[in-house]
C-alpha cells in the first residue's frame, strides 16, 4: 500500500468536499435519527413540520400527497426530504466556501467523514443481514400467495416470494451482507468495499425493476459506496484493466490519532459501537419476532378452502339478492383473519370469531364491523368440511377441501444436487 498526503487541493476539490461532507452527514443524521425515533416513537418531530411546509407552501404540493413515513421510503414526503438535505448541504458549502475560502486542504475531516460513512454503511448492511439469517426481512409464501396467479401478483409481491421461498438463499443474502463488518477496520477495508458495493447494486436493482419502495435508500448505500472506493478508483482500473502493477492508498491519519493513547480510545470506542449494533439489533429483532408471533398466530383453521360446490337456496324476499359470484377460496392462515376469493379471483379481507362448541365463525367486514355472517361448520373427513349459513338471505351451502402448504409442488419440492431431468412448469 501506498501513503498520500496531497496538501493542496484545488478549489474545484475543496467545493466538492463541502459539499459531500454537508450532504451525507446531514443523509446519515436523518436517516439515523427517523430510525431511532419511530422505534421509539419520539413524541417531537420537528423536521415533519419543516418539511411539510417546504412541501406546501413552496412547491404547492397538497396535503395528501405528504405522507408522512420515516426511513426514506420512496414516498412524496421524503423525496422532498431528500431535496431539503440537497438544498441545505449547497447552501452550506456556499457559506463554508465564502468563510473558509484560503484553507489549502480538508484532510483531516475528509477522514472523518469516511470513518462515519464507514460506519453508517456497516451498520445499515449488517442489520439488514441479520434480518435476512433469521429468515423475518422474507417470509416464505404465504396460503393466498399460493393460489394467486403470477399474472396478478404486484412485481414486489413476485420478488418476495422468489426471496422468502429458499431459507438456505436468505442465509446467503444474510452472510453476504453482515460481511460488511469488514468496513470497521483499515485492514480489511477494501475487500469490505467490493462485497458491499456487489450487494448494494443487486439490492438497488431489485427495488428499481420490481417496484420495492426503497429506491432512494439502496441508491444511497451505493453511492456512499462508490465514495468510500473513489481514492483507489485508479489503482483499480490499472490493476484490472491495464494489466499494471497497483497498490492501495492508504489515507494519512489525522494528527489527533498520533499518539497511543488516543489510538487505543478510539479502538474502544469502535468496539463499544460493534457491541451496541448488535445489541440493537438483537432488540429490534426480538421485537419483530414478538409482534409477528402476536399478530400473524396461525389459525386454528389454518389452511385453504378450496370450494367444491357453492349451492343457494333462494327464498321469497331474496330474489334481488342472490349473489352474482360464487366462492372459490376460503383462506385462513391466521387468527382472527379471513380472505375470501370469488369467482373472479378478487380477494376481500374479513375479521373471524371461532366458535368451537357451536362448531360456528363469525366473520366481519373489516370496513364495517357491525356487518357480519354466521357460518357453521361440519367437518366430514380430515380434508373435506361444509359450510352453512345466511348469504344475502339465501340459505347457502360450502363444500369445501382443505389444502395446506405442503399439498402445493412448490412447497413440497427439495433439494437436488443432480437433476437429470429438470421440472420446470
Amino acid at each position: 500500500m501506498t501513503s498520500i498526503n496531497h496538501r493542496l487541493w484545488s478549489l474545484v476539490k475543496k467545493i466538492g468536499f463541502r459539499f459531500s461532507f454537508s450532504y451525507f452527514l446531514l443523509f446519515v443524521l436523518y436517516d439515523l435519527v427517523t430510525r431511532v425515533g419511530s422505534m421509539i416513537q419520539l413524541p417531537i418531530k420537528p423536521h415533519h413540520d419543516f418539511i411539510l411546509w417546504v412541501g406546501q407552501t413552496i412547491f404547492k404540493i397538497s396535503e395528501e400527497r405528504l405522507v408522512v413515513m420515516d426511513n426514506f421510503v420512496d414516498t412524496t414526503f421524503n423525496y422532498m426530504a431528500l431535496l431539503c438535505i440537497f438544498i441545505i448541504a449547497i447552501i452550506v458549502a456556499l457559506f463554508w466556501t465564502f468563510l473558509d475560502g484560503k484553507r489549502q486542504n480538508y484532510k483531516s475531516l475528509y477522514y472523518w467523514l469516511r470513518v462515519v460513512l464507514r460506519f453508517y454503511l456497516g451498520f445499515i448492511m449488517v442489520n439488514y443481514g441479520l434480518v435476512k439469517l433469521v429468515h423475518l426481512q422474507f417470509p416464505e409464501p404465504s396460503l393466498y400467495t399460493l393460489v394467486n396467479t403470477y399474472g396478478n401478483s404486484s412485481p414486489m409481491g413476485l420478488a418476495w416470494s422468489f426471496l422468502g421461498y429458499s431459507k438456505g438463499y436468505n442465509v446467503f443474502m444474510g452472510l453476504a451482507e453482515v460481511m460488511s463488518l469488514c468496513l470497521f477496520f483499515r485492514r480489511t477495508l477494501t475487500f469490505g468495499l467490493f462485497i458491499t458495493l456487489t450487494v448494494t447494486l443487486n439490492v438497488m436493482a431489485i427495488n428499481f425493476f420490481y417496484g420495492v419502495p426503497l429506491k432512494m435508500v439502496t441508491s444511497h448505500l451505493v453511492l456512499i459506496t462508490l465514495f468510500l472506493m473513489a481514492p483507489n478508483f485508479r489503482s483499480l482500473v490499472d490493476f484490472f484493466f491495464r494489466k499494471k502493477n497497483a497498490s492501495l492508498i492508504v489515507l494519512e491519519k489525522p494528527e489527533f490519532l498520533n499518539k497511543k493513547s488516543r489510538r487505543k480510545l478510539v479502538m474502544a470506542m469502535r468496539g463499544l459501537f460493534i457491541v451496541l449494533m448488535f445489541a440493537l439489533a438483537a432488540y429490534k429483532l426480538n421485537n419483530r419476532n414478538t409482534l409477528l408471533n402476536g399478530e400473524f398466530t396461525k389459525s386454528k383453521f389454518y389452511g385453504i378452502y378450496d370450494v367444491l360446490s357453492f349451492e343457494s337456496i333462494g327464498t321469497k324476499d331474496s330474489t334481488n339478492h342472490r349473489p352474482k359470484k360464487s366462492w372459490k377460496y376460503l383462506i385462513m392462515e391466521y387468527r382472527g383473519q379471513i380472505q375470501l376469493v370469488d369467482s373472479e379471483n378478487k380477494v376481500s379481507w374479513f375479521s373471524s370469531s371461532i366458535d368451537s362448541l357451536e362448531h360456528s365463525i363469525q366473520i366481519f367486514n373489516v370496513d364495517n364491523s357491525t356487518e357480519s355472517l354466521l357460518l357453521r361448520y361440519e367437518r366430514l373427513t380430515n380434508d373435506t368440511i361444509i359450510f352453512k349459513g345466511h348469504i344475502n338471505k339465501d340459505s347457502t351451502k360450502i363444500t369445501c377441501r382443505q389444502l395446506r402448504k405442503e399439498d402445493f409442488l412448490l412447497m413440497n419440492s427439495k433439494f437436488n444436487l443432480i437433476n437429470d431431468q429438470p421440472y420446470i412448469r
